[in-house]
């Protein structure tokens, strides 16, 4: 009886995004996951029940999750449930996990729920942007994606119920105005808003541009494309991005390599809005010598002028997907030391084992601590078609009003699903 009502509810959510009901029929699970964790310096027991539905045009996924303290003290002084889990709008998203929408033959998708690893246009702007690297919070956020003939839109929001990043692109293939579709060049305008910089001049920051692309050969094997992306800050800076994108596809690999070279002026920084944006944006990273001048935020960190460059792979071969980055940010305003981001996700699908693994480190210089450094990895094992074991650990951060602490979390466990 829970679980048809359950379904009702799907149903009637589909019902208002305006989707068509699908001819495909409804399948689906309902998963539950159960395992010790230890998370913060606490020990807790960790409860994950979950739905899952599937159809032709939509797929939704509802959680639950829940941390109960194992401490008895602990419990009887801060509560038995973590209460940061769910203390606020910002962890909509931890309950309505994903919800996809595809139509139209993928003329239309979108993404309603955790995000990871999004990007828009060359990625000048927001580049490998997730809303989940703060623990305490998992907003809901919004991706969507609108291709009509030459004209292609994209939308994407952090927080739809706390406004924090918001930004979209406009694309055009010009050759295609006159004739068959052709996808060859691409004219994209795009602007990224922080709603919420909680900078000393009291401002939302902004960043806005327009880029170009063009495929100078492609082949069954090999595409490649320069690009040219020019934006500029709100605050006043701007950024100049020349770079190339290189395809390979051979038997069964799929290598992407990206160079790019930037020329900037601060405070305008590539990448504003990137994996680590959601912890950034509320704590400038300022060496301690320059704690005098007090907080800063990253939209009012004062970089000066710097020539810079980025580096990315991406590469899938048969179970193996690998995307990494390796990029110099500048000169850093306090130490003048040149500075450095570096981030990598992987992922290995071999029979009934997956193994996927995320790791980023922020600001280092060569031959110096980064920073800040964040970390997950998980590893699932499918037991049988109902059951299977999970494990993970994590390293993240924590913002307080007395400052940042580092979060290490491992857990596991035992998870069993059944199917409808």
């Amino acid at each position: 009886m829970v679980l048809s009502r359950r379904l009702a509810a799907s149903l009637a959510l589909v019902a208002v995004l305006g989707v068509a009901p699908s001819s495909h029929a409804v399948s689906g699970a309902a998963v539950l996951e159960a395992g010790p964790e230890r998370f913060g310096g606490e020990y807790y027991a960790s409860l994950t029940p979950a739905l899952m539905l599937d159809t032709e045009a939509v797929a939704l996924e509802l959680r639950a999750p829940f941390r109960l303290r194992l401490n008895g003290t602990l419990s009887r002084e801060r509560g038995f449930f973590r209460r940061e889990d769910w203390d606020s709008l910002s962890d909509t998203g931890r309950a309505l996990h994903r919800l996809d929408v595809i139509l139209g033959q993928r003329t239309f998708v979108a993404r309603l729920g955790a995000l990871a690893h999004q990007r828009l246009g060359h990625g000048t702007l927001v580049c490998d942007y997730g809303n989940s690297s703060m623990p305490d919070a998992q907003p809901l956020g919004l991706s969507a994606r609108l291709s009509v003939g030459p004209v292609a839109t994209e939308v994407l929001a952090g927080n739809v119920l706390g406004l924090d990043l918001t930004a979209v692109t406009l694309g055009l293939e010009p050759l295609s105005l006159w004739g068959e579709p052709n996808d060859r060049m691409h004219l994209v305008t795009s602007a990224a808003l922080d709603w919420k910089a909680e900078a000393v001049s009291a401002q939302r920051f902004g960043v806005f541009g327009i880029s170009l692309d063009g495929t100078m050969l492609r082949t069954s094997a090999v595409k490649l494309a320069p690009y040219v992306d020019f934006n500029s800050s709100s605050r006043g800076g701007h950024g100049l991005h020349a770079g190339l994108l290189a395809d390979f596809s051979i038997m069964q690999v799929d290598l992407s390599l990206r160079g790019e070279y930037r020329h900037t002026r601060g405070p305008y920084q590539p990448e504003y809005f990137d994996v680590a944006y959601p912890l950034e944006r509320k704590s400038a990273l300022i060496e301690p010598s320059a704690l005098a001048l007090g907080e800063i935020a990253k939209a009012d960190v004062p970089w000066g002028t710097n020539d810079t460059w980025r580096a990315e792979a991406r590469l899938r071969a048969g179970p193996i997907s690998f995307a990494g980055q390796l990029a110099s940010r500048g000169r850093d305003p306090f130490t003048r030391a040149q500075v450095h981001d570096a981030s990598g996700v992987l992922s290995v699908e071999a029979g009934p084992m997956s193994v996927s693994g995320f790791a980023a480190a922020r600001q280092f210089a060569w031959g110096h601590n980064p920073a800040r450094v964040l970390a997950m990895g998980e590893l699932r094992y499918r037991i049988n078609p109902y059951l299977h074991a999970w494990t993970i650990a994590g390293h993240q951060y924590r913002l307080r009003s007395e400052g940042e602490t580092a979060v290490w979390q491992l857990g596991g466990g035992i998870g069993g699903a059944l199917g409808f």
